[in-house]
């Protein structure tokens, strides 16, 4: 048994940060209207200075239920330029700089895509529904300009702390759904780790490129 433990402890981390990572449909709305949290339980985060430009986010705690610390949290950082006109059907390139200082607070546009369609009646159906409902708050705001990530980082007053870092990159076969939903606060927070969620092109805009 001593052997296999470490691929136990392997898949155990994977189900726990999957877990934590799930999508919560209520939250879409919370944060587009930028009550997360009460006004004592959040704040804006520190500058940070990025190649392309100056970058605020803000300071959030997971929740008063759970004794965790708080996350810096960067919402809608563009990691491309946008790929429209031109750069449509192209692989991404780096994104352009931005003058001032660019407010990461809100989420930024998903991809455009079609929801799959389910139907009713068995148990698997039921599941699969009650997954998308979850989902469709966060899915309403599309646009081809879509190649934004969300960064999670567990807040400390030396900005000379590293962190390893966690890239989720959502499933559903290419074709829908999106980064935003996946909150990685509490991840981010327990795990002691930088988590990104990540939005890319899907369907016919994304096939072999993001």
């Amino acid at each position: 048994m001593a052997e296999h433990a470490p691929f136990i402890n392997q898949n155990l981390f994977i189900c726990i940060a999957v877990s934590l990572l799930l999508p919560i449909a209520d939250e879409a709305k919370v944060y587009e209207e930028s009550r997360i949290f009460p006004n004592d339980e959040k704040r804006l985060s520190r500058e940070y200075h990025l190649r392309q430009g100056a970058l605020r986010g803000m300071i959030v705690k997971p929740g008063k239920q759970y004794d965790l610390q708080p996350v810096e949290m960067f919402l809608g950082v563009p990691y491309a330029a946008p790929p429209v006109g031109s750069l449509r059907f192209m692989p991404p390139v780096s994104a352009p700089p931005w003058s001032g200082v660019k407010m990461a607070t809100r989420f930024a546009p998903v991809c455009p895509q079609s929801l799959p369609l389910i139907k009713k009646g068995n148990p698997p159906s039921l599941g699969r529904q009650h997954y998308l409902n979850r989902l469709k708050p966060f899915l309403k705001n599309e646009s081809e300009d879509c190649l934004y990530l969300n960064i999670y980082v567990p807040y400390r007053e030396q900005k000379s702390k590293k962190f390893p870092v966690l890239v989720f990159i959502h499933g559903d076969s290419f074709e829908w759904s999106s980064g935003n939903p996946y909150d990685g606060r509490i991840l981010a927070s327990y795990g002691n780790v930088m988590v990104i969620t990540i939005n890319f092109r899907l369907g016919i805009l994304g096939k072999c490129i993001f």
